[in-house]
């Protein structure tokens, strides 16, 4: 699925000629300007609040008074690589395509079979003004709502890199899958954390899912798996897969452990009812 860093800059920032010529220009910035200061309002106290994940503000408006002052900060000329390119959104959206996903127009979101019982829907919250938190796009509470009609009596999973919980707009999906008595999951990412999290609702409930980034501690990846238990009851397994033990992979955990965004203190590893579990969903309705 479509996240903030697949279009944006770091995640946060639309691309502007200001970024790619910061990014592929011949002059290299090595140190930090003279007399930096965070734009008003910013301070490094209220900064954790401000964000939706390690590794981006949810907001671009707040590095607006930040983007211009490397201009002027210590920095080395280097060769040009003609052959990089900073890819407008547009561009983006074409190379995911290619294998047939993604649908059409201006979001990336699709939907796909799992075998003959289950169906998965993807959906596209990333902002294209900037910003990394998730942002529900007109439309697509109707789309959403047409293609839980497509499903019919088969399972479905909601997949997408923001929390429904999370985005702006995001409870008016929310509220459509309360009524869906045959959504098992709403997957997603972008927290860098590991939680999985009830929902009850009358059409018997289904479970919000997060997982971590392999970026961080412990540098995990979330495994599913489905088993149909009867025609109203399903049984989601999921377990956390570690790298193949080997130098490389020990190395890449060592960092990861000491790294100040990610590392082990910051628990992103969930507790252990957010890892290897079975859960069960049954269809009210």
């Amino acid at each position: 699925m479509l996240g903030d860093h697949d279009i944006l800059v770091q995640g946060v920032l639309a691309p502007t000629p200001l970024t790619q010529a910061i990014a592929l220009a011949s002059r290299a910035i090595w140190d930090l300007p003279t007399g930096l200061k965070l734009p008003a309002g910013l301070s490094v106290t209220p900064f954790a609040a401000q964000v939706s994940s390690p590794d981006s503000l949810a907001k671009p408006t707040l590095l607006e008074g930040l983007i211009d002052q490397p201009t002027v900060a210590p920095s080395v000329n280097v060769a040009a690589d003609h052959d990089r390119v900073e890819l407008p959104v547009e561009g983006v959206l074409a190379g995911l395509r290619r294998d047939g996903r993604g649908g059409q127009g201006a979001l990336m979101d699709y939907s796909f079979d799992v075998g003959e019982r289950v169906r998965v829907i993807v959906l596209d919250l990333v902002r294209r003004e900037g910003g990394s938190g998730g942002l529900v796009h007109p439309g697509q509470p109707a789309r959403l709502e047409a293609e839980l009609a497509v499903a019919g009596d088969r399972w479905v999973l909601v997949v997408s890199h923001q929390p429904l919980a999370s985005s702006e707009g995001g409870e008016q999906l929310l509220a459509l899958l309360d009524g869906a008595p045959r959504v098992i999951a709403a997957l997603s990412g972008h927290t860098h954390r590991s939680r999985i999290t009830p929902r009850p609702t009358p059409a018997g409930g289904y479970w919000l899912i997060a997982t971590c980034s392999m970026i961080d501690y412990p540098q995990e990846l979330r495994a599913l798996r489905i088993v149909e238990r009867g025609p109203q009851l399903v049984a989601l397994e999921t377990w956390m897969l570690d790298h193949a033990p080997d130098p490389v992979g020990d190395i890449a955990r060592e960092l990861s452990y000491i790294d100040a965004q990610g590392g082990r203190p910051q628990g992103f590893a969930g507790g252990p009812l957010d890892r290897n579990v079975r859960l069960f969903k049954r269809a009210v309705g």
